[in-house]
């Protein structure tokens, strides 16, 4: 089989591999909920493995499949949280540079975590715009938000919550729901990226080796972002302090990822930190305390240089 054959059965293949998961999990949100999770997997390893020409090809066969199944809609909402992001990071994450000692230099993963803060900012403004053009955001968000509560008392069989628990739920859930869903959605990104690439190593088909977790130079400007949109977020008025407040999550999730790197440099030399890193990842998966610390140890490293200091002792 040629090249040109390869790339269009991988991608093309992909795209239908994805197309098939999403609509089992739509015949069956709870048993097969888990496929949409996963489905910006295949359109990962289509990307990594034949360059991002391929996950937007496959992404673009997906769309399609979901566009002729359903209607534009469903095709344009699972693009814009599940497709769009997939090419853009395979993108970056396959550029490269000769160093000045003459070997490859790849994109970095602290510019890489960047970009997906990025595209979870765009999500944020797509998801606030859409919610404009139905009345204010922040009140179609305190709605959404009520609607969650309701569903979710009827999912866990508990009774409805009174008017004033209801009120109460959703004006401190939905105060932060667009960039908590944001957030949400760039782990998901994240977690499939990073089994990609380890298919991808695992077959030998990788183009690039893994960045590793110890070297996440998290840029300055995401504190900047956090501290601005927690202290503008509670001055501005309206919407427009909504929106704002929104990118609080999303700045969370660079912390979280940068607090990590520095539990992946503090380990790096010890025996079993395989076990102490997975009791790590179990507990912020788990525990809302220690995620927090976390992410303030991470958004604190690009001033504090914690790794750069354990590297030199």
């Amino acid at each position: 089989m040629s090249p040109a054959h390869r790339f269009w059965t991988v991608a093309l293949g992909a795209g239908a591999i994805s197309a098939v998961m999403y609509l089992i999990a739509a015949q069956s949100p709870f048993g097969g909920g888990l496929l949409l999770y996963f489905a910006q997997l295949p359109l990962f390893v289509a990307g990594l493995t034949f360059g991002a020409a391929a996950s937007a090809v496959a992404g673009a066969a997906a769309a399609g499949a979901l566009m002729y199944q359903h209607d534009y809609l469903v095709a344009l909402v699972f693009a814009v949280m599940f497709i769009i992001p997939v090419p853009v990071l395979v993108r970056q994450a396959l550029l490269s540079r000769q160093g000045p000692d003459g070997q490859v230099e790849w994109y970095p993963p602290g510019l890489l975590v960047g970009w997906l803060l990025a595209i979870g900012v765009g999500m944020l403004l797509m998801a606030g715009a859409w919610l404009a053009m139905h009345g204010g955001v922040e009140q179609a968000a305190m709605q959404v938000a009520s609607k969650m509560m309701d569903l979710l008392a009827q999912i866990t069989q508990q009774p409805a919550p009174t008017p004033e628990a209801r009120a109460r739920g959703a004006e401190n859930l939905g105060g932060i729901l667009l960039g908590t869903m944001a957030a949400t959605l760039l782990v998901i990104t994240a977690i499939n990226g990073v089994l990609a690439q380890g298919l991808a190593k695992r077959f030998g088909w990788n183009r690039r080796p893994s960045p590793e977790m110890a070297a996440l130079d998290l840029p300055w400007h995401v504190p900047a972002l956090f501290t601005a949109a927690l202290v503008l977020g509670s001055l501005l008025p309206g919407d427009l302090g909504f929106m704002v407040r929104n990118l609080v999550p999303i700045m969370l999730l660079g912390g979280v990822l940068s607090g990590l790197a520095v539990v992946h440099a503090a380990v790096r030399r010890l025996e079993g930190k395989g076990w102490m890193l997975a009791i790590v990842y179990a507990i912020c998966g788990f525990m809302v305390l220690p995620m927090f610390l976390l992410a303030a140890i991470g958004l604190a490293e690009p001033f504090l240089k914690l790794r750069r200091r354990m590297s030199a002792a």
